[in-house]
């Protein structure tokens, strides 16, 4: 004969077995017909787990409480860096971004502030420990992803200021001559323009490309304003 744990219903072990289940960690039974709220099931592998004692055998979904066995299904749920919030893998992993770099999960409904994603490829980068994967927009923040495009960005020679391609080039002067990037915030003093057509030129590289008037200063280009000049 078997007992139920809670109930103390009494069941014949040659043919009433059936009617109670047992918990997979201490063996306490529990009859199916009265008390089957007393235990929780795996819900991929069916392992029985007692509320009242072995109930730490095993995690449940935040989102959805599907259950998980410790034992033998724990690789079906991924649990949050920051929060520990767990999500199932089959139903609720859409709850989660997990980091490009590192493979640092975060929960999108409490922790998503501590990722950052590339603007162009939407990689994930974590903030506690890939955040040097990114490199963000000096004027705007945007960010881009700095394994994969990176090519979006354009860099200050001087200060290393970074711009945006898409939406924040325009704050950067690049020297005609040798495509050196000035930053128009911080570095435009380290370039020079033509009087006449306005082409850029490095004064710390290609300085040499222009002719500047005695007595005004005003700035010529060797290359196409020089006739603009009588010496």
């Amino acid at each position: 004969m078997v007992l139920c744990k809670v109930s103390g219903v009494v069941y014949s072990e040659w043919c009433c077995v059936q009617c109670v289940v047992l918990c997979r960690v201490c063996g306490a039974v529990y009859s199916v017909r009265r008390c089957v709220e007393c235990v929780v099931l795996c819900t991929v592998s069916g392992a029985v787990y007692s509320v009242w004692c072995c109930v730490q055998c095993v995690v449940l979904c935040t989102f959805c409480g599907a259950v998980c066995s410790v034992w033998c299904c724990v690789q079906c749920m991924v649990l949050c860096s920051v929060c520990g919030a767990v999500c199932s893998v089959w139903c609720c992993v859409q709850s989660m971004v997990l980091c490009t770099g590192s493979g640092a999960v975060y929960s999108v409904c409490c922790c998503v502030q501590c990722v950052v994603l590339c603007r162009v490829c939407g990689a994930v980068c974590s903030v506690w420990c890939c955040v040097q994967c990114v490199v963000l927009c000096t004027v705007c923040g945007a960010v881009y992803s700095v394994w994969c495009c990176a090519q979006c960005m354009v860099l200050s020679r001087m200060r290393g200021a970074v711009y945006s391609v898409w939406c924040c080039v325009q704050c950067v002067v690049l020297c005609t001559v040798c495509g050196a990037v000035y930053s128009v915030w911080c570095c435009v003093q380290c370039v020079v323009l033509c009087a006449v057509c306005g082409a850029v030129y490095s004064v710390w590289c290609c300085v040499h490309c222009v002719v500047l008037c005695t007595m005004c200063g005003a700035v010529y280009s060797v290359w196409c304003c020089v006739q603009c000049m009588v010496l």
